[in-house]
């Protein structure tokens, strides 16, 4: 049985330069998101107490995402699989979710998919909730922590996070979605065995055509969003420091400068 993770490899925002609303990415590498290496640790701590599962990293991105799928393998992933999408770089999450899910069809007895909770670049945190719609599964979000529901088959035990930022344990029936967010653990490190094994791997390179998709049906048909514009947030200011006033007299200068805002 198979269970899948996607990885969405992004560039490195601590180098990402922005310039007439267009991030500048030549000087940013790839890497994986964040959100996802928690999702393929968890993975694979299931493969880990399930020995008949196998382990399936996949992405739509360029070619060079496949180096981040190659981290993945390294660290304990079976098998991966690239989807290309040049000239689909700003396809929505709808289209995506439609696309991965054609793709999790085609795995063999697949049962399980995990993804992050959210991305560095986009944020919009619905992959979990549309490629359940689309698969027709039940989907969880906010998960913490996976692990073996002992003496249930087909059944797994989560820890999520509530949106009152509680913790809730449940058992969640196979097929299942879930969306990772931040765990109590790291990524493990890969070792030479494992990034031996990563760069002897065959990661194939597909497109949206192997899927029966077109181009045109997945930004058109089925893309319900676009982008118009991306900017850089701007850097902090050290801010201004008040000496030598009296209490009253400071507290009416901070309420003056507010007011000259427009914050209150």
């Amino acid at each position: 049985m198979t269970i899948a993770v996607l990885i969405k490899p992004v560039h490195d925002n601590t180098k990402l330069k922005f310039q007439d609303g267009k991030p500048q990415t030549a000087n940013a590498p790839l890497m994986m998101n964040p959100f996802d290496e928690y999702a393929l640790e968890s993975a694979l701590r299931v493969k880990s107490v399930i020995p008949t599962e196998s382990v399936t990293v996949i992405a739509f991105s360029t070619q060079a995402g496949k180096e981040v799928l190659k981290k993945a393998i390294a660290a304990g992933a079976d098998a991966g699989l690239l989807i290309n999408h040049e000239g689909l770089e700003n396809t929505d999450a709808n289209a995506v979710s439609a696309l991965f899910a054609a793709v999790v069809k085609s795995l063999d007895a697949c049962h399980l998919v995990l993804c992050g909770q959210s991305t560095l670049d986009d944020a919009s945190g619905q992959m979990c909730s549309l490629l359940a719609e689309h698969l027709g599964w039940h989907g969880v979000s906010g998960v913490k922590a996976v692990e073996k529901n002992e003496g249930a088959e087909n059944s797994l035990k989560i820890s999520r996070e509530t949106d009152y930022a509680s913790r809730e344990v449940l058992a969640v029936s196979l097929p299942m979605i879930l969306g990772v967010a931040k765990c109590d653990y790291e990524l493990r490190s890969s070792n030479i065995k494992g990034v031996m094994k990563a760069n002897k791997t065959n990661i194939p390179i597909q497109t949206i055509q192997d899927y029966e998709f077109s181009v045109d049906q997945l930004l058109t048909a089925i893309q319900k969003t676009t982008v118009t514009k991306r900017w850089q947030r701007p850097e902090k200011t050290a801010g201004t420091i008040v000496k030598g006033l009296s209490p009253d007299e400071a507290a009416k200068g901070i309420v003056q400068y507010l007011q000259a805002q427009q914050l209150i």
